[in-house]
């Protein structure tokens, strides 16, 4: 059998670092199975990932940055009207509108979502490759929910200081200068 190339074995890293960033429970034998490898495959990928600290001990912890992507945060205020079925389709994440998302090129991974009190009645959270593919996601929402919302903002994360309580920052310089401008 043939060896894989570098580039085919950084695009099997990125759709391992990719699903784990949709599942992150997702156990070796699923991984394989969504992402075309062996487990042999999957287990070698993992144990470089964890090398280059892309996921930390268990999986749960994943820097999107290792795959090229940022996380991005939607704030949402409702409008008042009632969902349509769209709406709920997208809300709950089903097939159907990931399909969709794929079908229009708009490449995110939504990580949670929120339904709040407050000034804001939803947020979601997510990854995306760029600020442009972010508001491709933004403005796909804002259409197919048919005017539920009255006022949707995408944001930028800019620093992660902590996840889950654990720190998750290595860039604290970074950090300290954003915060001082």
């Amino acid at each position: 059998m043939p060896r894989a190339s570098k580039e085919q074995n950084r695009i099997d890293e990125q759709n391992v670092m990719k699903l784990l960033l949709r599942n992150p429970t997702a156990d070796v034998i699923a991984i394989a199975e969504e992402c075309n490898l062996s487990t042999q495959q999957v287990y070698k990928i993992l144990r470089e990932l964890d090398d280059k600290k892309a996921t930390t001990g268990n999986y749960l912890f994943v820097d999107p940055e290792a795959v090229g992507m940022k996380r991005y945060i939607i704030f949402a205020k409702r409008s008042g009207m009632i969902y349509n079925e769209r709406s709920l389709t997208c809300a709950l994440y089903e097939k159907e509108m990931i399909d969709d998302l794929e079908k229009e090129g708009i490449r995110v991974i939504p990580e949670d979502d929120y339904t709040c009190s407050g000034e804001f009645d939803m947020v979601t959270v997510f990854f995306a490759e760029s600020s442009i593919q972010a508001n491709k996601y933004a403005d796909y929402l804002r259409r197919v929910s048919e005017g539920n919302f009255s006022k949707l903002s995408v944001m930028e994360v800019m620093f992660t200081t902590k996840k889950n309580t654990k720190p998750v920052s290595s860039d604290i310089e970074g950090f300290i200068d954003f915060v001082r401008r």
